[in-house]
């Protein structure tokens, strides 16, 4: 009989502590010393003692984990390639219509989030993301919408409102074919929480030194 994570969990690692995201409550959270390192211990795959045994039985209890015989052991949120640009930055022309279309998407997905909850946009977004055809001018694309969330931020603040405003595009770069990530990620001393769009190596909607202190902890 194996542990697995449950579905609507993820985690990282960061100063070696494992800190875990529950989609469905929208919460973050940690594990005491004990279980933390039993889960650790479970992870890397070392040998189990009866007390490490107890205390993964505890996070089963807690909903942290499952029991199945074939249940992969857990394993971190993956990291992405390291942030060199940010295509938010960049000078853009200015675009009436699509600036509206920017703005029409981050006000939707604020209105999602709060209504529909965190859990249900990010199905949403998978499900678009896995239809996704390649275009060889994803790119050009991709600076195009960097450069209509700019200016829409402009008409509607986004400060404070990284999670609607990543969301929102994500939504639009995958309606146009565009293969880009949502990263959800977290930093400790002190504790937060940010999120971001990345296409390859350059940050969509963020500049770099926003995102450089946050280790993901989901991807999309």
């Amino acid at each position: 009989m194996g542990y697995g994570l449950a579905p609507a969990l993820s985690f990282c690692t960061a100063d070696d502590r494992r800190i875990f995201l529950d989609t469905n409550r929208d919460l973050y959270f940690c594990l005491s010393d004990a279980a933390d390192r039993s889960f650790s211990r479970l992870v890397d795959g070392s040998s189990l003692a009866a007390q490490d045994m107890r205390n993964l039985d505890g996070l089963v209890a807690r909903g942290v984990l499952h029991t199945s015989e074939h249940a992969p052991s857990p394993t971190p949120c993956p990291r992405t390639v390291m942030p060199r640009r940010s295509l938010y930055e960049a000078p853009a022309n200015s675009r009436f219509f699509p600036t509206l279309r920017a703005l029409a998407g981050y006000l939707s997905a604020r209105w999602k989030l709060r209504y529909c909850g965190l859990a249900a946009s990010l199905r949403s977004l998978e499900a678009r993301k896995s239809r996704i055809a390649a275009r060889p001018d994803a790119q050009a694309m991709a600076d195009a919408v960097a450069g209509d969330f700019r200016r829409a931020a402009m008409l509607a603040t986004t400060r404070n409102y990284c999670l609607p405003h990543s969301l929102a595009v994500a939504n639009a770069l995958f309606t146009r074919n565009v293969p880009a990530d949502l990263v959800l990620g977290v930093r400790t001393r002190p504790f937060g929480a940010h999120c971001w769009v990345q296409f390859h190596e350059a940050v969509v909607n963020d500049s770099i030194d926003n995102v450089r202190d946050y280790i993901p902890i989901r991807v999309i």
